[in-house]
């Protein structure tokens, strides 16, 4: 599971930002990720809310350059 989630942020972190690639490429990132065991779900009214916003910053933050990030 890590290597391909390792796959899949590479190929997020190969397109712009704001591309249609990068969106398709993040939204395979996603869909892995929500199906990862122990993802809580809730059923808080302002869930959907605050993991859209978490989503949101995952996707700008993703490519940092960072130890163990892929550079974007």
């Amino acid at each position: 599971m890590d290597q391909r989630l390792r796959q899949l942020i590479e190929e997020v972190c190969e397109y712009p930002q704001n591309s249609s690639q990068r969106r398709k490429a993040m939204n395979r990132l996603l869909a892995e990720l929500q199906e990862l065991p122990g993802l809580l779900r809730v059923s808080h009214p302002d869930y959907l809310e605050a993991l859209n916003k978490t989503w949101e910053w995952v996707n700008k933050s993703i490519c940092w350059e960072h130890p163990g990030f892929v550079n974007g």
